[in-house]
């Protein structure tokens, strides 16, 4: 499993990332293009430096696949939606979560609006 990164224009393969142990679901850019984040069906998210390309964080403690995942606007925040039937924030600092919303049922996708006030989710 990886990212594989392309430049849009003449459509090269310009990267890839890896350390997925199984199929990525979702990807995210930060909004400054600094970092890239995917989820997996490894319950985990990974973090890289799009500077780099090497992998910065790694968040965990997901029970169940990972199918969706995106940076707050500024970046100091990750989401993380699972089957689990959680979404979890993460403190992009610290890489630690700093909250669990039970949602109910399993989490097939996110979207956070640009103030981070509100988080959608789709089941």
């Amino acid at each position: 499993a990886a990212v594989r990164l392309y430049e849009v224009k003449s459509g090269s393969l310009l990267d890839t990332l890896s350390g997925h142990t199984a199929s990525i679901l979702d990807i995210d850019f930060s909004s400054d293009e600094k970092l890239i984040m995917a989820a997996g069906n490894d319950a985990r998210a990974l973090i890289w430096s799009m500077e780099t390309k090497r992998q910065r964080m790694v968040l965990t403690g997901h029970t169940s696949k990972i199918c969706a995942c995106s940076f707050s606007t500024d970046a100091k925040q990750a989401y993380t939606g699972s089957y689990d039937r959680t979404v979890r924030i993460w403190d992009m600092q610290t890489g630690r979560k700093s909250h669990t919303i039970d949602c109910g049922s399993a989490v097939n996708y996110l979207s956070v609006c640009a103030g981070g006030n509100i988080l959608g989710t789709a089941h």
